[in-house]
């Protein structure tokens, strides 16, 4: 699945993830724009999902969470060049996930200045 150039705007505050994603292989998301939930939701929720590439992101102002990543099975997932400096926690894993699952690079992280 791709997502390029992809906005999800509300109408009211929701609860929920802007993307979850369940059990997916081969996903890419480039440049997508969502608000931030109106709870401790993050904007997007990947679980038990494989080949993710996320690409030019940047996280809506007050996201808690921008990427939570939960399940054993995860595995070569990519966080690159985003933006995630309005988010108090970029990536959160849960202990199921192996620590090779998840690489991160170039992305302007909270509190960076350049």
């Amino acid at each position: 699945m791709k997502l390029r150039d992809v906005e999800f705007a509300l109408e009211e505050p929701d609860m929920r993830p802007a993307l979850v994603c369940d059990d997916v292989h081969n996903l890419d998301i480039d440049s997508m724009i969502a608000s931030a939930p109106a709870s401790d939701e993050p904007v997007i929720r990947l679980e038990q999902s494989q080949r993710t590439f996320i690409l030019g992101c940047r996280a809506p102002s007050g996201a808690k969470t921008f990427l939570s990543v939960t399940g054993p099975t995860c595995d070569q997932i990519t966080i690159m060049g985003n933006d995630l400096s309005a988010s108090t926690t970029p990536l959160s894993t849960d202990d199921n996930v192996p620590v090779t699952a998840v690489h991160q690079s170039g992305n302007r992280l909270p509190g960076s200045r350049t």
